[in-house]
């Protein structure tokens, strides 16, 4: 989907689409796509993903990977503030940045001891992941998004606090309420773009109800 773009047209509301790869594009016919997506509030043109309502828990447990990536890429150190009693010059400032860089940066160099020349203090700021909680704010980031898809987490095999009777509920719920709604979505559009091409009007798609039998 992030390859097809629609075309509007003026006046018979979709002109087409295009098929985008790399510098090459194709473009079809509003006949030659059946588009099967969820209606989009602020678009017509384009579906609208259930992703899309908790961005901001996604975008949260991505800073959140970056942070933690940093902590040890950094020498598993947060960081500190070097205090400067006079003005440096910007020659003073940038060669100790470069021998501060070469000497404390990166796991390799992490607890090594700092020699601070001309009054300069060191001033630890010290943020440990306990005090972030991160591994509380994973999980809440995890749980929205699976509410978002309607997938209970022992579909996805997360079972620390799940027995066999809510593994098997959540299958049933998954089944009739998250799978049998999106086949119902695709049947009704290949009912109605694709099986009209065939020229008889008899024919028909259907599936297989997925939920489990009580």
């Amino acid at each position: 989907p992030d390859r097809v773009t629609p075309i509007p047209h003026p006046t018979e509301f979709l002109a087409g689409y295009v098929y985008k790869l790399g510098s090459s594009a194709m473009p079809f016919e509003p006949q030659d796509v059946i588009a099967t997506r969820r209606p989009h509030p602020l678009s017509p043109y384009r579906g609208i993903s259930p992703l899309e309502s908790v961005m901001i828990d996604v975008a949260s447990d991505r800073n959140a990977q970056l942070w933690t990536r940093n902590f040890f890429s950094n020498g598993a150190q947060p960081g500190g503030i070097i205090s400067i009693p006079d003005e440096w010059s910007e020659d003073q400032f940038e060669k100790f940045r470069e021998r501060w860089r070469l000497s404390h940066h990166g796991v390799a160099n992490a607890h090594r001891v700092a020699l601070l020349e001309g009054g300069a203090k060191w001033e630890e700021v010290r943020i440990t992941q306990r005090d972030m909680q991160f591994s509380e704010l994973r999980r809440l980031h995890r749980d929205q998004v699976l509410m978002a898809y309607r997938v209970h987490k022992a579909i996805i095999g997360l079972s620390d606090d799940v027995n066999r009777a809510n593994a098997e509920a959540a299958e049933t719920v998954f089944s009739r309420w998250v799978i049998r709604p999106r086949l119902v979505r695709i049947r009704e559009s290949l009912n109605e773009r694709l099986l009209p091409l065939f020229g008889d009007k008899s024919l028909a798609v259907d599936f297989t109800d997925p939920a489990p039998e009580n």
